[in-house]
């Protein structure tokens, strides 16, 4: 099996995990808002920590099931026009829209990275009554766009391939893949 071969299961594996913790994080996010609502209308006696783990868990769900949806092909796209679309035309809008999506994930690590060490020099943390620190929070922005920016670079080598590979009929093109050794 090549390297390059076992570094993309790799890079499947970390984007799987990924979605596994934004699941536990939005039932986290489902139970203890629950329990903040019962809290505070029921027991008129509002949690002074909820929110405030809800707001971070947020983040995070954001960061993580970004990176496991777009490796799942289900991220944000105008589907009404791209689903009837040839294989090699999806490949050609893909290379397209592939730059502005570089250009954005890159500014996002560069602006994370730097929120991150002013977190860091600062120690920053919530203005609550139990204070957490918020560079773990912050470090899962540029984390997330890394894993992003791998995705991506993987979406333009199998949208070049398709370009340059044999034409296949319409319909048999629906993720436009390269089929994946077993």
């Amino acid at each position: 099996m090549s390297a390059l071969l076992k570094l993309d299961r790799c890079v499947d594996r970390i984007a799987d995990l990924t979605g596994v913790l934004a699941g536990l994080l939005i039932t986290y996010c489902m139970v203890l808002g629950v329990v903040d609502v019962f809290l505070r209308y029921a027991l008129n006696s509002a949690s002074l920590w909820i929110g405030p783990t809800l707001q971070a868990a947020m983040v995070l769900i954001a960061c993580t099931a970004g990176v496991y949806a777009f490796k799942e092909g289900t991220f944000v796209r105008l589907d009404l026009i791209y689903d009837g679309l040839s294989r090699r035309t999806k490949a050609i809008l893909d290379l397209l829209t592939a730059g502005l999506g570089l250009i954005f994930l890159w500014v996002l690590m560069w602006k994370g990275k730097e929120a991150v060490e002013l977190a860091l020099l600062l120690k920053q943390t919530t203005p609550t009554v139990i204070p957490m620190p918020l560079a773990p929070i912050k470090a899962a922005i540029p984390i997330s766009a890394m894993l992003m920016t791998i995705f991506v670079i993987r979406q333009i080598i199998k949208d070049i391939v398709t370009l340059i590979g044999p034409e296949r009929p319409v319909g048999s093109d629906e993720a436009h893949e390269v089929p994946k050794a077993k």
